[in-house]
């Protein structure tokens, strides 16, 4: 996660408009290749905040899947 927070640091650009202050939620999946997808934003403090956090993590670098005993994780939509 270091690693990560670091990322949308150096690659994240604020809006320059006054008063920005709020957190942005985003939901994504992380694939079984640590590709992201599915990214959407769920709520955003306006200004182009959301669609500067949407850039980012497109251009974010594969992640490393979580492993359970050796074995990544696949889920079903069942799970």
């Amino acid at each position: 996660m270091q690693n990560f927070y670091e990322f949308v640091g150096r690659n994240y650009k604020m809006p320059e408009a006054e008063g920005l202050n709020g957190s942005i939620y985003i939901t994504l999946i992380v694939e079984i290749d640590g590709s992201l997808t599915g990214i959407k934003i769920l709520k955003d403090i306006g200004h182009g905040t959301g669609e500067e956090a949407l850039r980012v993590l497109k251009k974010c670098p594969n992640w490393v899947p979580a492993q359970n005993k050796g074995q990544k994780f696949k889920f079903t939509k069942n799970q």
